[in-house]
Protein backbone atom coordinates (compact mmCIF):
# COMPACT_ATOMS: atom_id res chain seq x y z
CA UNK A 1 0.00 0.00 0.00
CA UNK A 2 1.19 3.53 -0.77
CA UNK A 3 0.11 6.83 0.76
CA UNK A 4 0.70 10.12 -1.00
CA UNK A 5 0.59 12.89 1.61
CA UNK A 6 -0.08 16.28 0.00
CA UNK A 7 1.06 19.21 2.13
CA UNK A 8 0.31 22.60 0.61
CA UNK A 9 2.66 24.14 3.16
CA UNK A 10 6.19 25.47 3.56
CA UNK A 11 8.34 22.61 4.83
CA UNK A 12 10.37 22.47 6.93
CA UNK A 13 8.87 25.15 9.15
CA UNK A 14 9.22 26.35 12.71
CA UNK A 15 5.44 26.15 13.08
CA UNK A 16 3.64 23.29 14.83
CA UNK A 17 2.02 21.96 11.66
CA UNK A 18 5.44 20.99 10.33
CA UNK A 19 6.27 18.57 13.11
CA UNK A 20 2.71 17.17 12.96
CA UNK A 21 3.00 16.44 9.22
CA UNK A 22 6.52 15.01 9.59
CA UNK A 23 5.55 12.75 12.50
CA UNK A 24 2.38 11.56 10.73
CA UNK A 25 4.41 10.55 7.68
CA UNK A 26 7.01 8.84 9.86
CA UNK A 27 4.26 6.90 11.66
CA UNK A 28 2.47 5.95 8.43
CA UNK A 29 5.77 4.80 6.95
CA UNK A 30 6.28 2.28 9.73
CA UNK A 31 3.53 0.23 8.03
CA UNK A 32 3.22 1.39 4.41
CA UNK A 33 5.13 3.19 1.67
CA UNK A 34 4.77 6.99 2.02
CA UNK A 35 5.62 9.97 -0.14
CA UNK A 36 5.22 13.50 1.19
CA UNK A 37 4.99 16.19 -1.47
CA UNK A 38 4.95 19.95 -0.87
CA UNK A 39 5.32 23.05 -3.05
CA UNK A 40 8.64 24.87 -3.28
CA UNK A 41 8.73 27.87 -0.94
CA UNK A 42 11.61 30.20 -0.11
CA UNK A 43 12.75 29.10 3.29
CA UNK A 44 15.12 30.53 5.86
CA UNK A 45 15.48 26.99 7.26
CA UNK A 46 18.28 25.37 5.29
CA UNK A 47 18.43 22.13 7.27
CA UNK A 48 17.55 18.84 5.68
CA UNK A 49 13.86 18.02 6.25
CA UNK A 50 14.53 14.76 8.14
CA UNK A 51 17.35 16.24 10.25
CA UNK A 52 15.32 19.33 11.13
CA UNK A 53 12.52 17.22 12.63
CA UNK A 54 14.81 14.44 13.95
CA UNK A 55 12.73 11.77 12.22
CA UNK A 56 13.54 8.51 10.46
CA UNK A 57 14.24 8.57 6.76
CA UNK A 58 11.58 5.94 6.19
CA UNK A 59 9.58 7.88 3.60
CA UNK A 60 10.20 10.04 0.56
CA UNK A 61 9.99 13.84 0.79
CA UNK A 62 9.69 15.82 -2.43
CA UNK A 63 9.09 19.45 -3.30
CA UNK A 64 7.58 20.42 -6.62
CA UNK A 65 7.94 23.73 -8.40
CA UNK A 66 5.28 26.27 -7.54
CA UNK A 67 5.24 30.05 -7.85
CA UNK A 68 6.54 31.79 -4.75
CA UNK A 69 6.13 35.53 -4.60
CA UNK A 70 5.35 38.18 -2.04
CA UNK A 71 3.60 41.51 -2.29
CA UNK A 72 4.11 44.48 0.01
CA UNK A 73 1.85 45.18 2.99
CA UNK A 74 -1.73 44.03 2.99
CA UNK A 75 -1.41 42.76 -0.58
CA UNK A 76 0.63 39.87 0.77
CA UNK A 77 -2.62 38.19 1.89
CA UNK A 78 -3.70 38.27 -1.76
CA UNK A 79 -0.36 36.80 -2.83
CA UNK A 80 -0.70 34.06 -0.20
CA UNK A 81 -4.19 33.14 -1.48
CA UNK A 82 -3.05 33.03 -5.11
CA UNK A 83 0.05 30.93 -4.28
CA UNK A 84 -2.04 28.55 -2.18
CA UNK A 85 -4.59 28.06 -4.98
CA UNK A 86 -1.99 27.54 -7.72
CA UNK A 87 0.10 25.24 -5.52
CA UNK A 88 -2.98 23.11 -4.78
CA UNK A 89 -3.59 22.71 -8.51
CA UNK A 90 0.03 21.72 -9.15
CA UNK A 91 0.00 19.26 -6.25
CA UNK A 92 -3.20 17.75 -7.65
CA UNK A 93 -1.62 17.30 -11.08
CA UNK A 94 1.27 15.56 -9.35
CA UNK A 95 -1.16 13.29 -7.49
CA UNK A 96 -3.04 12.46 -10.69
CA UNK A 97 0.20 11.44 -12.41
CA UNK A 98 1.41 9.19 -9.58
CA UNK A 99 -0.20 5.99 -8.37
CA UNK A 100 -1.12 5.77 -4.73
CA UNK A 101 -3.66 3.81 -2.78
CA UNK A 102 -4.51 6.72 -0.50
CA UNK A 103 -4.13 10.46 -0.96
CA UNK A 104 -3.97 12.15 2.43
CA UNK A 105 -4.10 15.91 2.91
CA UNK A 106 -5.02 18.63 5.33
CA UNK A 107 -5.38 21.13 2.47
CA UNK A 108 -8.99 21.91 1.50
CA UNK A 109 -8.16 23.10 -2.02
CA UNK A 110 -6.18 19.96 -2.83
CA UNK A 111 -8.92 17.68 -1.47
CA UNK A 112 -11.55 19.68 -3.35
CA UNK A 113 -9.79 19.50 -6.73
CA UNK A 114 -8.87 15.83 -6.37
CA UNK A 115 -12.40 14.87 -5.33
CA UNK A 116 -13.51 15.40 -8.95
CA UNK A 117 -11.14 12.65 -10.12
CA UNK A 118 -10.30 10.37 -7.21
CA UNK A 119 -12.20 8.44 -4.55
CA UNK A 120 -9.24 7.49 -2.35
CA UNK A 121 -8.87 10.85 -0.55
CA UNK A 122 -8.64 11.35 3.18
CA UNK A 123 -8.97 14.91 4.45
CA UNK A 124 -7.58 15.82 7.87
CA UNK A 125 -9.75 18.59 9.33
CA UNK A 126 -8.31 20.99 11.87
CA UNK A 127 -11.20 23.44 11.91
CA UNK A 128 -14.80 23.84 10.78
CA UNK A 129 -15.94 27.13 9.31
CA UNK A 130 -19.22 28.15 7.74
CA UNK A 131 -17.07 30.07 5.22
CA UNK A 132 -15.82 26.69 3.94
CA UNK A 133 -19.21 25.18 3.09
CA UNK A 134 -18.35 24.89 -0.61
CA UNK A 135 -15.57 22.46 0.35
CA UNK A 136 -17.69 20.51 2.82
CA UNK A 137 -20.57 20.09 0.39
CA UNK A 138 -18.20 18.64 -2.22
CA UNK A 139 -16.49 16.43 0.36
CA UNK A 140 -19.86 15.07 1.50
CA UNK A 141 -21.06 14.52 -2.08
CA UNK A 142 -17.78 12.77 -3.00
CA UNK A 143 -18.04 10.61 0.14
CA UNK A 144 -14.57 11.65 1.32
CA UNK A 145 -13.17 10.17 4.49
CA UNK A 146 -12.47 12.83 7.11
CA UNK A 147 -10.03 12.66 10.02
CA UNK A 148 -11.01 15.20 12.68
CA UNK A 149 -8.75 16.27 15.54
CA UNK A 150 -11.47 16.64 18.18
CA UNK A 151 -14.93 15.44 19.13
CA UNK A 152 -16.18 18.99 18.67
CA UNK A 153 -15.10 18.94 15.04
CA UNK A 154 -16.70 15.54 14.62
CA UNK A 155 -20.01 16.98 15.90
CA UNK A 156 -19.70 19.91 13.46
CA UNK A 157 -19.22 17.58 10.49
CA UNK A 158 -22.05 15.26 11.60
CA UNK A 159 -24.33 18.31 12.02
CA UNK A 160 -23.41 19.31 8.47
CA UNK A 161 -24.64 15.92 7.24
CA UNK A 162 -21.53 13.73 7.09
CA UNK A 163 -22.01 10.06 7.89
CA UNK A 164 -20.30 9.10 11.14
CA UNK A 165 -18.70 6.09 9.44
CA UNK A 166 -16.79 8.54 7.19
CA UNK A 167 -15.33 10.37 10.21
CA UNK A 168 -12.46 9.31 12.42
Amino acid sequence: MQILYIANLRLPTEKAYGIQVAKMCEAFASSVKVELVAPYRKNKIKDDFFDYYSIKRNFKFKTIWAPDFYLPGKLDKVAFGIKNFISALLLCFYALMHRSDIIYTRDEWSAYFLSFFKKNIIFEAHKFSSNRKIFYKKFKHANLKIVVISNGLKRDFVSFGFQENNLL
